[in-house]
């Protein structure tokens, strides 16, 4: 079954921890996982199509310009896996809404759909906030990222003032990168797939990994910005402890079973969009 369980800040044990569930339960949680995947990705192709003829006003296309509300109370900004579609968050935009109003909430199509270096995806949306925060200043914003979104989020954070109010929610993030593409890459199916730049981003354990996390966890930024969403049963972002990096910042880290690495978006909706309205009415 579809389980969670919150750990408090500077969780170690996961970092290390052999998956110790009964094999009745672990079986279990796989079949789940599968049926969940599929159900996400069939959802997530339905809303592609729907998006194609009839545009969802959340989904922003970046050369477009933005405008504002007048009022706005804060931004939610919502970034898409690699290869990825904003309709990721179909659910989250109304759910969103619904607790929180007069907010602005966005999800913009990633550059290069993300299959590039995390700079060239990230820049153009770091400008879309750095536009918001300048006709806004004081406002808070809420950064959700998803898969590879959760780098880009990660990134812009990093590179936010320390004087902007920021909630950081990063759900199956591959912050140490994926064995999975080194997999991908010894067998050459990732020449195939991504591009040079991102396969070496996102190696196990890379350098360029470590440089990110680093960032996150430089001296001079706010405690208790991140929120840390993975799955164990992640069959994308292997180890799935790469989602949870030490930052030693008051982070809370969240470990979900019996759903996969598209599947986590939507199971832990709930909990994300509880938490993260509740600290943006806060700021």
């Amino acid at each position: 079954m579809t389980s969670a369980i919150r750990h408090q800040p500077n969780f170690q044990g996961a970092l290390h921890r052999v998956d110790n569930r009964e094999y009745s339960t672990y079986f279990y949680d796989k079949t789940a996982t599968f049926a969940a995947e599929v159900i996400k990705n069939a959802s997530t192709f339905i809303e592609r199509i729907k998006d194609k003829f009839s545009p969802n006003h959340y989904c922003h296309n970046l050369s477009n310009k933005v405008t504002w509300k007048n009022d706005s109370q804060g931004l939610y900004l919502l970034v898409h896996g690699v290869n990825g579609h904003p309709c990721t968050w179909s659910e989250y935009f109304p759910a969103i809404n619904r607790i929180h109003k007069n907010v602005d909430i966005i999800a913009p199509y990633v550059p290069s759909r993300g299959n590039c270096a995390l700079k060239g995806a990230t820049s153009p949306i770091l400008k879309l906030v750095n536009d918001y925060t300048q006709k806004n200043p004081g406002k808070p914003i809420c950064l959700i990222g998803a898969s590879n979104g959760s780098r880009i989020v990660a990134s812009i954070e990093t590179q936010i003032g320390t004087d902007v109010s920021v909630k950081v929610a990063a759900i199956a993030g591959p912050f140490f990168g994926s064995k999975k593409m080194d997999f991908a890459k010894s067998t050459m199916a990732a020449s195939f797939l991504f591009t040079e730049a991102f396969v070496e981003e996102l190696s196990y354990n890379s350098e360029f990994g470590k440089k990110l996390v680093k960032d996150m966890s430089r001296e001079e930024s706010p405690r208790n910005r991140y929120d840390f969403y993975v799955t164990k049963d992640d069959a994308t972002v292997t180890p799935w402890q790469s989602g949870i990096p030490c930052l030693d910042k008051d982070e809370t880290i969240t470990v979900y079973t019996g759903v996969g690495h598209s599947g986590i978006v939507t199971a832990a909706k709930s909990d994300i969009v509880t938490r993260c309205t509740a600290w943006m009415k806060s700021h």
